[in-house]
C-alpha cells in the first residue's frame, strides 16, 4: 500500500475516533467549574464573617443593655464574643441620650446625665451604637477586603 493511501487511511480512522471526546470537553469545562468552586468559597466565607461579626456585635448590645456605664467593657464583650479571632476591630462604643421636645415633636440629643428623666419629664432613650470590622481575604472576590457590622442597642 502506497503511502499515500496508509496516510488517508489513518486521518480517516482518526477523524471517525470519538474516545478522547470527553476527556475534551472536561478540559473545557474544568476551569469554568473550578473558578464558580472558588466564587461560591469566597461568598460563603465573607457571609459566615459576616454572620458571626453580627451575632458578636448583638452580644456586646445585649451586654450593654445591662452594663452601659463603661463602653470599654462592652467593646471587650464583642471581642469576647470571637476568641478564635485576633483581627477584629471594635470601634468604641457610643452612648447617646434623646429626650422627646413637645414643641418640635422629634427627639433632640440631650447630655447623657445620670437621671433618667428629661427636664421636659419624659423619660431618656439611651442608645449604644456598636461598629465592629473584620479585614478579609478572598480569592477572587477582591471588592471585599473588610466586613463590617453596626448595631443600635437602646439602654435603660
Amino acid at each position: 500500500m502506497p503511502l499515500k493511501d496508509r496516510l488517508r487511511t489513518q486521518l480517516r480512522r482518526l477523524a471517525n475516533d470519538r474516545s478522547g471526546g470527553p476527556a475534551i470537553e472536561f478540559a473545557i469545562i474544568a476551569p469554568i467549574l473550578v473558578v464558580c468552586l472558588i466564587f461560591t468559597f469566597d461568598l460563603g466565607n465573607a457571609l459566615q464573617t459576616r454572620i458571626r461579626l453580627g451575632e458578636a456585635v448583638r452580644a456586646g448590645g445585649l451586654y450593654a443593655t445591662s452594663y452601659n456605664e463603661d463602653m470599654n467593657l462592652v467593646a471587650t464583650a464583642v471581642t469576647n464574643a470571637v476568641p478564635d479571632w485576633t483581627n477584629v476591630t471594635v470601634a468604641t462604643p457610643v452612648l447617646a441620650c434623646y429626650c422627646w421636645a413637645s414643641a418640635t415633636g422629634v427627639y433632640t440629643t440631650v447630655t447623657c446625665a445620670t437621671t433618667t428623666n428629661c427636664a421636659s419629664g419624659s423619660e431618656m432613650r439611651r442608645y449604644v451604637s456598636i461598629s465592629a470590622s473584620r479585614p478579609l481575604a478572598p480569592i477572587l472576590l477582591t471588592n471585599i477586603s473588610t466586613i463590617a457590622f453596626d448595631h443600635v442597642a437602646r439602654v435603660q
